[in-house]
């Protein structure tokens, strides 16, 4: 997470104690653009909740929630972990976001005590610094323009767009770039010059490759808050792994993509995860590749593999399905002359996901007890149990997972992040060879 903050390009701070060199502009009323800025900045980028924002996730073990008590009490922290682990890293991509917004407040905190007129050019630090201001229209609303870049040998190293109205609301961007062997890009968009009282914010970032920690590490995150007139804060967000390799997921570029909905004052979130190929990325991502969906897929054809390299375990689990059996009562002397004497038509071809869910069911307290009858299943039970939506309190404790799982007096229901309109944001932009930010 420090290294992935460091890359986003938002430490480069304008040194407070800069001289500066006018070529022109005139010096009356200079702090009416830095002091616009830091005004835009603390209005317009709002704090995103600790239930959806926070450096880790965990699982409670409030009684209220059986399901995921039991979990608790009788499974390992590494099972747990890789059953909630696409759930658990959206709060860590998240508080990028609530970190960077923070840094670009910092940053213009300092920006606002050099007294920057506009227009202005100049040198400020080590960077060639222009300035510009004038009045127009922004979608039929009087503002004013207020503009700063920042660049060195001839390199954009930081852009600042600002649209100020005259009743306090504001629409801008904030670009900065680190060149160099590890480049990265970041942009920091926000705008409450918008209809129904609506704010929303977007934290873009992009960096080589060369500078990743792992090989499957996203080169390019993109995260949209919209905080609504309600008060609720709905997100959305995608990452591109161009150099994806894992034994489950198989290896090609990935795009990793969420939708959350947040209620700031109970500190609740709820949450839905999707994760696919890259190549199909498309406005209906979200939906069509969630990660539960494409997890049931892939242990469902691995199964398949299994069952026909093994006649045995076909002829044991066909068995339990037709008999409504689990596999230590189908293995026990009652069920010993039935079994041998089973014969069934269906082939390891015909065995569906539905098979696969149901088989697991029948055989769910076994699996609990570590029944050798049921080995090696543990993981993949709690992997396939874990139904979105996942609901989530402060420091995003994960404290329930499935549509009708949300604790009582959550607040806020499956239904609720469904029916928001705020869509994912053009997943297959960020797989194009497109720049993003610029």
């Amino acid at each position: 997470m420090k290294k992935l903050l460091s890359a986003l390009g938002l430490s480069i701070i304008l040194c407070a104690c800069a001289t500066k060199e006018s070529t022109s502009g005139d010096q009356a009323g200079v702090q009416d653009f830095p002091n616009t800025l830091k005004l835009a900045t603390n209005a317009a980028l709002f704090d995103l909740p600790s239930s959806i924002a926070s450096d880790s996730s965990t699982l409670a073990s409030d009684q209220a929630t059986p399901a995921l008590a039991r979990m608790v009490a009788t499974t390992l922290a590494e099972d747990r972990t890789q059953a909630y682990a696409a759930y658990m890293a959206v709060p860590v991509y998240i508080l990028i976001a609530e970190q960077a917004k923070q840094n670009v407040q910092s940053m213009i905190e300092k920006l606002s005590q050099q007294k920057i007129p506009a227009p202005w050019s100049g040198k400020m630090d080590s960077l060639d610094v222009s300035t510009d201001a004038f009045d127009t229209i922004l979608d039929g609303v009087p503002v004013h323009f207020l503009k700063l870049q920042g660049s060195k040998d001839g390199i954009l190293r930081i852009k600042i767009r600002l649209f100020s109205s005259d009743s306090g609301t504001y629409r801008g961007s904030i670009f900065m770039s680190e060149p160099g062997n590890h480049a990265s890009k970041a942009r920091v968009d926000f705008n409450s010059i918008a209809d129904n009282g609506n704010q929303s914010m977007v934290v873009s970032f992009q960096r080589d490759s060369i500078g990743l920690a792992k090989s499957g590490d996203p080169t390019r995150v993109r995260i949209k808050a919209v905080k609504r007139a309600s008060g609720r804060i709905v997100l959305t967000g995608a990452s591109y792994h161009p150099m994806f390799e894992d034994y489950f997921w198989g290896n090609g570029p990935k795009i990793y993509a969420f939708k959350a909905i947040t209620d700031p004052v109970k500190n609740h979130a709820v949450l839905r995860v999707a994760f696919g190929n890259a190549a199909n990325a498309d406005s209906n991502f979200l939906a069509e590749h969630a990660v539960e969906k494409g997890i049931l897929s892939l242990v469902t054809e691995r199964l398949r593999t299994n069952l026909r390299d093994s006649a045995g375990w076909l002829t044991l689990v066909n068995f339990c399905l037709d008999s409504n059996l689990a596999a230590r009562d189908a293995l026990s002397a009652k069920y010993w002359v039935s079994i041998k004497a089973y014969q069934s038509t269906r082939t390891a071809d015909d065995f569906t996901s539905a098979d696969l869910e149901r088989y697991l069911e029948l055989n769910r307290d076994a699996i609990f007890e570590n029944d050798p009858s049921v080995a090696g299943l543990r993981g993949l039970y709690l992997l396939l149990a874990v139904k979105p939506p996942v609901y989530l309190s402060a420091r995003a404790t994960i404290v329930g997972a499935g549509l009708d799982a949300a604790p009582d007096g959550f607040g806020i229901s499956a239904a609720t992040l469904d029916e928001d309109t705020l869509s994912l944001e053009s997943p297959q932009q960020l797989s194009s060879q497109l720049e993003l930010l610029e």
